[in-house]
C-alpha cells in the first residue's frame, strides 16, 4: 500500500474513532430514567417546600431538577407560577412561555411512555387472571397453601387488576399541549401586561383543556366583557356560577344590565 492510501486508511479510522468517541459522548450526556427520577424527587421536595412557604427553597429545587432534566416541565412551570406570584409579570410570562415549549417538544415521548404503561398494565392483568385461574384449581401452587391463603392471594390479584384496568389508554390529543393551568397562569400574567387579547386567547386554550376548571370562566367573562362581547361573558359567569366558583354579583348586575336584562 502506498504511503497516501495509508494516509487515506488512517484519516477513515479516525473519523470513526472521533464518530464513536461523539456517540458515546452524547448518550453520556442525555438523561436517562435515573436523571429522571432524580428530577421528580426534587420537584416533589419543592412543592412540599412551597406548600410550607419556602419560596427560595422551592424555587432551588425547581431549578435544580430543570439542571438534572431539562425535558422536565412541570418544575418550569412552577417557576413561571412563582415569578407570577412575585408581580415578576415579563418574567413569568417568558418562564410559562418556556415550559409550554418543553411540554409541546416532549409530547411524543411522554404519549410513547403512556402507552407503553398501557402496554404493560395489559401484559400484566392476563398474567395476573392466569395466576388466579391456577389458584383456583388444585395443583403445586395451592397444595402448599391453606384455603384462607388461597383466599387472600386471589382478592390481592383482583385488586391488582382493578389497579391495571384503571390505567386509560393515551390519547393523541391529550399529548398535544401542555396542562390546562398553565394557560390559565399565563392568561392571568398577560393580563397584569395589558395584553389582553394574548390573556384571552390563552384562558379559551385553558377552557377547551379544562372545561371543568371554574377560576377560568370568571376570569373568560371578564375579558369578554372588556371587549364588548356581552353575551358571551354572561355565558361564561354563568358557567362560572354553575361550578361553584365565587362570582362577584355587582359584576353579574352589570353584564345584566348592558344585555338589557
Amino acid at each position: 500500500m502506498s504511503g497516501r492510501c495509508h494516509q487515506w486508511a488512517w484519516a477513515v479510522v479516525g473519523l470513526a474513532v472521533a464518530a464513536a468517541v461523539a456517540v458515546d459522548a452524547a448518550r453520556a450526556a442525555t438523561p436517562g430514567r435515573r436523571e429522571l427520577t432524580r428530577a421528580e424527587q426534587l420537584y416533589q421536595d419543592g412543592l412540599e417546600k412551597e406548600k410550607k412557604g419556602d419560596v427560595p427553597g422551592a424555587r432551588a429545587d425547581f431549578l435544580e431538577a430543570l439542571r438534572v432534566y431539562p425535558d422536565y416541565g412541570a418544575p418550569q412551570l412552577e417557576l413561571g407560577k412563582l415569578l407570577l406570584a412575585e408581580k415578576r409579570f415579563p418574567e413569568a410570562i417568558e418562564a410559562l412561555k418556556k415550559a409550554e415549549a418543553i411540554f409541546v417538544r416532549t409530547a411524543d415521548q411522554r404519549h410513547k411512555a403512556a402507552m407503553k404503561n398501557y402496554q404493560d398494565a395489559q401484559r400484566e392483568i392476563v398474567q395476573q387472571q392466569e395466576q388466579i385461574r391456577n389458584l383456583q384449581i388444585p395443583g403445586p401452587i395451592t397444595n402448599k397453601m391453606n384455603e384462607t391463603q388461597v383466599t387472600t392471594e386471589i382478592n390481592t390479584r383482583q385488586d391488582r387488576i382493578k389497579q391495571l384496568q384503571a390505567i386509560p389508554p393515551p390519547s393523541e390529543r391529550g399529548y398535544q399541549k401542555a396542562p390546562g393551568d398553565l394557560y390559565f397562569f399565563l392568561g392571568n400574567a398577560y393580563l397584569r401586561e395589558d395584553r389582553m387579547d394574548e390573556a384571552l386567547a390563552a384562558w379559551e386554550t385553558c377552557r377547551d383543556l379544562m372545561p371543568d376548571f371554574p377560576a377560568v370562566y370568571n376570569n373568560l367573562a371578564f375579558a369578554y366583557w372588556k371587549r364588548g362581547r356581552v353575551e358571551e361573558a354572561r355565558t361564561a359567569l354563568a358557567r362560572a356560577e354553575e361550578l361553584g366558583a365565587p362570582v362577584n354579583p355587582e359584576f353579574k348586575a352589570k353584564l345584566d344590565q348592558a344585555a338589557g336584562r
